[in-house]
């Protein structure tokens, strides 16, 4: 029978491992060699092998360390794309009700324009009848309390010729009045044309027009050299006018001393108006700038009330702004901003 059987070499008594194996015809194979070398070759097998697993271990583990790392990389990467998608579609969703609600304002701006223009319009038209209806009747009134005067004046006692004047009298103040009121209100209706307007030639004709109120109130009017802009010249005449006129009615004993300047602020020009009038308390710096606001009754100094407001808003139609400074008992300066405009415009 075969086997493997451990043993010494009786001579050099060196451990021997020896296998034997029977063949045919009774003879038999007998392999011997020293454990030594069989167990040393077994060893570097079996350490092989240790380091083969270790190999295996090492790889094994940074393969799924790697993994691991690549998962939760592509795990991170899927939520934030989850979360991006969520936002993309919150976005989506405001823009979308905000569009919504921009379209609904619009709309209804759109048609809150198309009745004010309608409601202008309207307004427009029934100003310029009532007023046409107004003053006939009251042209009628004057005229004829007129002829009464002159027929009756001084047969019908004091107190019929004082009644008699009050009626010519109120007759030419709503006269006044509603012709201011309808240029009040035709004041930014249609186009105005801002085109270049020397403003030495405008204070010029303004002065020439007022000559004689002028000279009876012995106001003294001065003004700097002023520049060329580009603005509606008939309506700028108009401020001026409005302004100096003011400063001469409003004004101390002492002869009215009217300035007018303007100086470059930026993209604007500044004028300033100023005179050594009674002046403005400063409680009433805005109010003055309503309409038929007035600081003084009727019998101190006649009057509609308009003439500050159309300054204003004709300075607004410009693109600018009014406004006044006072030292009250000494004099006010009324200032008006206007911005620089380049060529001709129309608005």
């Amino acid at each position: 029978m075969s086997g493997v059987e451990r043993g010494r070499d009786p001579f050099s008594n060196e451990e021997m491992l020896s296998a034997y194996r029977p063949m045919k015809w009774g003879w038999g194979v007998v392999m011997q060699r020293p454990a030594r070398e069989v167990f040393q070759r077994a060893g570097e097998i079996v350490f092989g092998l240790f380091l083969l697993a270790g190999a295996f271990l090492v790889i094994g583990g940074t393969v799924a360390y790697k993994g691991m790392t690549l998962m939760f990389s592509i795990q991170r990467l899927s939520l934030e794309l989850r979360k991006k998608e969520a936002l993309e579609r919150e976005a989506k969703e405001k823009l979308k009700t905000e569009l919504e609600e921009h379209r609904r304002t619009g709309d209804k701006l759109a048609q809150t324009l198309t009745e004010l223009e309608r409601s202008n319009n309207e307004l427009e038209q029934f100003a310029y009848i009532a007023s046409h209806d107004l003053q006939e009747p009251l042209r009628k009134i004057g005229s004829f309390t007129q002829l009464l005067e002159k027929r009756y004046g001084g047969q019908m006692g004091e107190d019929a010729d004082r009644y008699i004047h009050y009626v010519v009298d109120g007759a030419a103040r709503m006269q006044t009045l509603i012709n201011e009121m309808l240029a009040y209100s035709r004041l930014g209706k249609g186009k105005v044309t801002f085109a270049p307007a020397d403003c030495n030639n405008i204070i010029e004709r303004v002065l020439s027009d007022m000559d004689k109120i002028i000279e009876e109130s012995g106001a003294v009017v001065t003004h700097d050299a002023l520049p060329t802009i580009t603005a509606n010249d008939l309506q700028l005449g108009q401020v001026l006018q409005n302004l100096i006129s003011n400063a001469i009615k409003f004004r101390r004993d002492e002869p009215p001393r009217i300035h007018i300047s303007a100086r470059r602020e930026g993209h604007d020009w500044l004028f300033a108006v100023s005179d050594n009038g009674m002046g403005i308390e400063p409680a009433f710096f805005d109010r003055i700038f309503l309409m038929f606001q007035r600081l003084h009754t009727r019998e101190e100094y006649p009057g509609t009330g308009i003439g500050l407001a159309a300054c204003k808003k004709i300075i607004e139609g410009h693109g600018g702004g009014t406004w006044v400074e006072s030292d009250f008992g000494k004099g006010s300066t009324f200032y008006f901003r206007l911005p620089e405009r380049r060529g001709e415009e129309e608005t």
